[in-house]
């Protein structure tokens, strides 16, 4: 039989345990997080009319979704993976799935430009049968590879061939190197 004192340390663990992170995003909206493990989930609520950001906890990955972009108000939801497959970030899941967007958001992942040697270049990119592969428009820029996405999926970063010009943002791009990636539609 448990005494008074283990009662109490269980219950106490117990509540402990179902309290979440709450948060609020640039824009008034909240966000929570259901645990602050590597895999927590955060989740915002956007508005059809107004729009909205949703950004990981730890500021890598941003999806903004511009006013009109959404047919009704939803709670948006984006958990960070472990990196798999082809991709060299960790990978961005986000929800519902099924969601469809009536104009295109625009999807914001941090890479290092190190990443990238000579001759390779950064690009957003769809999960898929056989890894990731580059979506159209993708572009980097001060850190971060960006694209207009139309639905959820996952995404990550993957390494490209340069566009002419570029170099490969490894050694001649820096940080502040910009390049467009004409990759496959996504």
């Amino acid at each position: 039989m448990m005494d008074a004192r283990s009662a109490m340390a269980l219950l106490i663990l117990g509540f402990g345990s179902a309290i979440g992170v709450t948060a609020c995003s640039s824009d008034g909206t909240e966000a929570t997080a259901a645990d602050a493990g590597p895999a927590a989930t955060t989740t915002v609520r956007i508005t059809a009319a107004a729009g909205g950001t949703l950004t990981d906890p730890g500021g890598n990955t941003s999806l903004t979704v511009p006013p009109g972009a959404l047919a009704e108000d939803s709670d948006i939801t984006l958990q960070i993976r472990p990196k798999s497959s082809n991709a060299v970030v960790e990978i961005s899941e986000f929800g519902p799935d099924g969601l469809a967007f009536l104009a295109p958001v625009m999807l914001s992942i941090k890479g290092d430009p190190a990443l990238a040697p000579a001759g390779k270049a950064l690009a957003v990119a769809v999960g898929g049968p056989g890894g990731f592969r580059a979506l159209a428009g993708s572009t980097y820029a001060a850190g971060a590879a960006s694209a207009p996405i139309d639905h959820f999926s996952d995404y990550s970063l993957i390494l490209v061939d340069a566009p002419a010009g570029q170099g490969g943002m490894g050694g001649q791009g820096g940080e502040g190197g910009e390049g467009g990636i004409g990759g496959e539609a996504g």
